[in-house]
């Protein structure tokens, strides 16, 4: 293995490392990226990402320069380490035996799959944890013996040396205060920071202690302008050091390109500024179906890659992750992602920013947000991006629609449900009557609102920009646009029309109506009403509910 020179940038003075990525489902070639951060390829269980890993330490045009870090190794540190000559001991951690070197590097394949992977490179346990142990002791030992030889002659003072061993052990301490690691011959033992005669041999750490010792020896044990593929970086360690882990394993080696394999969103999401691919699938003969990850402001770049990710159609809605808007809107849309997005405009945002993205994926996505105040020509202009209204004026409104209040009427085990269900509407349609001109009025501001949002930005000049309001203010008809409002919600109010009053009405205080009927808490109504909406009594109210949404 040679490793290569850095193609530094003049102005960023960072090195760029070449990169290839395999054929995929949409294109027959290989794809070649120059990167100048780590790469993160992200994948759920199944995706054929240890295989990918395979083809790129076999296959790819850099397959030279990678040197691959399973996920499934042993983690058995031997009680003691024999060491010697640090060029052998490489060969032996980097092939898997050592020998006839130039041989080895002219025929890197056989040697690594007999070897050092044991015939099945994409699946095989690796046991290097002793070999990576001899190699980090003999560079050490070498550096020692030459640092001892310039002292004896005089060339050079005696100075503590500098090692790929004491910078593991450096890294580890810092990563794990309350211990230290002391370096004796041939061993390592583990001491409590605070107790300075207790201590124990490395092979009894724990799990987590052992596989930051190897992932940090690993890295460190690289060539110059290696491309370390780590499998899983994530395993074993707990995510509260996972993050600063690597973030120092990657300042410690900007010299080396390391690739992250996760399936990990959260882990994927800490490497910022990374470039990241998204795995869905291996086809087979060294095809995988896989896409760059791209870039949005508008969407966390964790929550795009839980998107991508979930391999379904995506809603994004109102409300937070555990709201009520979103348990509504999953039993509706059963067969598509929920991504609950905070209010409306972060949802308009989110559903238009990946509406544009739509080029670089295949994932169909939505918006729906509630009807609110708006008019038919907002939500018209709303319907370009994949996002529409609700048929009611807010999500809370579907869960008063008859079907549903009746079969909630039937579950309380009311003695006359259709009796309890019309005083609930009368209740509604009363409250409304007295709160008439309380919403013509917000309806009202609403309108005004948007329409002063109507300048266009463009006029240059104090009289050009005072002309252009004065236009826009004498356009609204506050008396027209109010009586309106008041005779829509008077014509709802008269013909007694239930399903306009809950596409008109906007006020969250109209489900304490129905619990105040039923006699119960609104907590112990919403349980009841997710009960029945996942029972297959549940469908009827279902389907009179989806009535009123957009169908997708």
């Amino acid at each position: 293995m040679h490793g290569r020179d850095n193609i530094v940038d003049p102005i960023s003075g960072s090195s760029t490392f070449p990169f290839t990525m395999p054929s995929s489902a949409h294109n027959p070639s290989t794809a070649g990226f120059d990167v100048m951060s780590p790469v993160v390829i992200i994948g759920a269980n199944g995706s054929g990402k240890s295989r990918l890993g395979k083809w790129m330490e076999y296959d790819s045009v850099h397959a030279d320069l990678v040197f691959r870090i399973s996920a499934q190794k042993s983690l058995k540190i031997p009680f003691s380490t024999q060491f010697g000559s640090s060029e052998y001991a490489a060969f032996e951690l980097r092939y898997g035996i050592s020998g006839d070197q130039q041989y080895m590097r002219d025929n890197p394949k056989n040697f690594k799959n007999g070897s050092r992977w044991g015939g099945h490179p994409a699946t095989h346990l690796l046991d290097d944890y002793g070999a990576l142990l001899k190699f980090l002791y003999s560079d050490h030992a070498d550096k020692l013996f030459s640092a001892n030889e310039e002292a004896r002659v005089g060339t050079a003072d005696p100075k503590l040396i500098e090692s790929k061993l004491t910078k593991t052990i450096d890294l580890w301490e810092s990563l794990l205060p309350h211990r230290r690691l002391q370096l004796l011959s041939g061993r390592i033992d583990v001491k409590y920071a605070d107790v300075s005669t207790e201590s124990y041999n490395a092979a009894d750490m724990s799990d987590g202690e052992r596989v930051i010792l190897y992932l940090i020896g690993q890295v460190m044990s690289a060539e110059e302008g290696q491309i370390i593929i780590v499998d899983e970086p994530e395993l074993h360690i707990h995510k509260t050091i996972q993050g600063i882990l690597w973030d120092k394993l990657e300042s410690a080696r900007p010299d080396c390109l390391l690739v992250y394999m996760t399936h990990d969103v959260e882990f994927a999401a800490s490497r910022s500024g990374s470039t990241k691919f998204w795995l869905k699938a291996y086809m087979g003969n060294n095809v995988w179906d896989w896409e760059t990850v791209p870039q949005s402001d508008e969407i966390p770049e964790s929550l795009l890659m839980s998107i991508l990710g979930s391999r379904k159609d995506v809603i994004f809605v109102e409300g937070q992750r555990g709201s009520l808007d979103e348990t509504i809107y999953n039993f509706i849309y059963e067969n598509k992602t929920i991504i609950p997005r905070g209010g409306c405009d972060s949802v308009i945002a989110s559903a238009k920013s990946f509406y544009e993205m739509s080029s670089l994926h295949r994932i169909k996505s939505n918006g729906v947000v509630d009807r609110d105040y708006r008019s038919d020509q907002e939500i018209e202009r709303l319907a370009l991006y994949g996002i529409e209204a609700t048929k009611v004026s807010e999500v809370e409104n579907l869960l008063l629609v008859e079907e549903l209040l009746l079969i909630v009427a039937n579950r309380l085990s009311s003695t006359n449900p259709h009796n309890d269900v019309q005083n609930i509407k009368n209740k509604i349609i009363a409250k409304l009557t007295t709160e008439r001109e309380r919403l013509a009025s917000s309806k009202t501001r609403h309108y005004i609102e948007r329409t002063m949002l109507g300048l266009s930005g463009r006029e240059v000049g104090e009289n050009a920009i005072s002309n252009e309001l004065d236009t826009l203010i004498s356009s609204i008809d506050v008396p027209k646009i109010y009586n309106t409002f008041i005779t829509e919600i008077d014509g709802a109010i008269s013909s007694r029309n239930y399903a306009e009053v809950l596409k008109l009405y906007n006020n969250k205080g109209l489900i304490p109506l129905v619990c105040a009927e039923f006699g119960v808490k609104q907590s112990r109504l919403i349980e009841v009403i997710k009960s029945i909406l996942r029972s297959q009594d549940g469908a009827p109210a279902l389907t009179a509910m989806r009535a009123l949404c957009p169908a997708f």
